[in-house]
């Protein structure tokens, strides 16, 4: 939405709002009256909604370069400023650092660095299930957000809740990439030999030193 596209709007809503006074000024019949003058209001309230989209476009749009130029140690705080807080961009900026946190899975097995990465996951785990509680608006946000819960649990060796996941998001989106690999790792958790061995895996990722 260009400025002179903004000015334009607001010309529209006073030039409408100019013709509401001369008309009442200067009134014809009743009747004639009341149907020019809801005709102008109704132009009023669209030419006022056009504005609100504009302006509300335009702090969009402001907002998403300044997520794009967050420092990715800066993610949850900028998803928690009260300013950012309730939009679409926070929740992808709590995301994105979950989506860093699950970088950690690298490091499990590790001994030294077990431990940080077991509570990395964790943190990716609970951001992933509260996206899942608040993106239902946003698709793209909710099939990463059920991966990742879903994903954060079997990694943890919570397999129940894991298959809640996964079977909500093989139910939801079938058709796609994410639903398709859900469908495949529940196949894999109904099978003794393959869940005993993801138990394994777990338990020994469980052990921090």
């Amino acid at each position: 939405m260009t400025v002179e596209h903004h000015k334009g709007e607001e010309t529209l809503i006073a030039r409408s709002m100019k013709n509401v006074a001369d008309v009442i000024k200067t009134p014809p019949s009743r009747t004639t009256w009341l149907v020019v003058v809801a005709v102008l209001l109704i132009g009023v309230l669209i030419g006022a909604w056009f504005l609100f989209n504009a302006s509300a476009t335009a702090s969009s749009s402001a907002l998403w370069v300044k997520l794009d130029q967050t420092p990715s140690d800066d993610l949850v705080k900028f998803a928690h400023n009260a300013s950012n807080e309730r939009t679409v961009q926070a929740r992808f900026a709590l995301a994105k650092a979950a989506r860093l946190d699950m970088q950690s899975v690298a490091y499990l097995g590790s001994n030294p660095d077990r431990s940080v990465a077991v509570k990395k996951i964790e943190e990716a785990r609970s951001t992933y299930q509260k996206l899942v509680e608040e993106s239902g608006d946003t698709p793209a946000l909710m099939q990463e957000s059920l991966m990742g819960a879903a994903k954060t649990n079997e990694i943890l060796g919570d397999l129940v809740k894991a298959k809640q996941y996964y079977e909500r998001l093989a139910h939801d989106y079938p058709n796609s990439v994410f639903g398709k690999e859900a469908a495949d790792r529940i196949k894999v958790l109904n099978d003794d030999e393959g869940k005993k061995d993801i138990e394994a895996l777990a338990n020994q990722f469980a052990t921090s030193n």
